[in-house]
């Protein structure tokens, strides 16, 4: 480690105080629970992830932490109430191991079938150009669009 003689070293980023500089990214997992309305929140499993990487010495743990349209997927969104005293245990865990978290707020893409077995909606885009890596069919998000998702993210981030 002394090639690296910092990394265990306190830091402080804007107002938070770090206590190394060893970070998870923002990555997915798998670990949901059905809650009300079929709504999937983090699971118990999801909250104790996050608390053991803490525990294990991260410091840092960026929440990959998805703001959802209201209606379009059954999986946890920071931008819907319900899912508040699921991400409150995820942030407590880390907390009680030792660690800070961050969110990182950022659209959920995927496409979603008109109805079982056809093909997915248009995803929205900034335009309908096409992406050259992807099958997908886009379409340009609106002005409408664009004033409920500044809604939404201002929900997600208070």
């Amino acid at each position: 480690m002394s090639q690296y003689p910092h990394v265990l070293s306190p830091i402080t980023v804007g107002t938070v105080e770090l206590p190394n500089r060893v970070y998870i990214p923002p990555h997915g997992i798998h670990l949901t629970a059905p809650g009300p309305a079929a709504h999937m929140v983090p699971s118990g499993e999801y909250a104790a992830y996050f608390r053991e990487r803490a525990a294990a010495g991260v410091g840092l743990i960026v929440h990959s932490t998805t703001v959802m349209r209201a209606g379009t997927h059954p999986i946890n969104s920071a931008a819907d109430e319900r899912s508040i005293p699921s991400f409150r245990a995820v942030a407590d865990g880390v907390h009680a191991a030792g660690g800070k978290i961050f969110a990182e707020l950022w659209y959920f893409w995927m496409h979603y079938p008109w109805e079982p077995g056809s093909p997915g909606q248009p995803m929205m885009g900034p335009s309908s150009v096409q992406p050259a890596d992807s099958y997908h069919v886009t379409r340009s998000i609106n002005k409408r669009e664009i004033k409920h998702f500044v809604e939404l993210f201002g929900r997600a981030a208070g």
